[in-house]
């Protein structure tokens, strides 16, 4: 069924219809390269202003914050995550 939220996805590096997320998608999401740079860089050319990762163990934030640096858009990752931010990321605190 299709969700009300888009879906960008790393497979396909387009908005996807989610209704359209079978069996077939996530094995080619486990067998085939991520586009996660092409996503990130699609989303900032459709008007995307920030990224935001919230996690215990934030493991994208370097690579969102690099997509967005080539994409010219630096200045544009934030973690809220226990301890400092990466380098070149907006820190918004521990949040424990």
């Amino acid at each position: 069924r299709s969700g009300s939220v888009p879906f960008h996805s790393t497979v396909t590096a387009e908005l996807v219809d989610t209704a359209a997320l079978d069996g077939d998608y996530w094995y080619r999401n486990l067998r085939q390269q991520v586009r996660f740079a092409d996503v990130v860089a699609a989303l900032i050319a459709d008007g995307a202003g920030a990224f935001v990762e919230l996690s215990p163990h934030p493991g994208l934030t370097p690579a969102i914050d690099a997509a967005a640096e080539a994409a010219g858009a630096a200045e544009r990752v934030a973690a809220l995550r226990p301890g400092p931010a990466p380098s070149g990321s907006v820190d918004y605190g521990d949040y424990r």
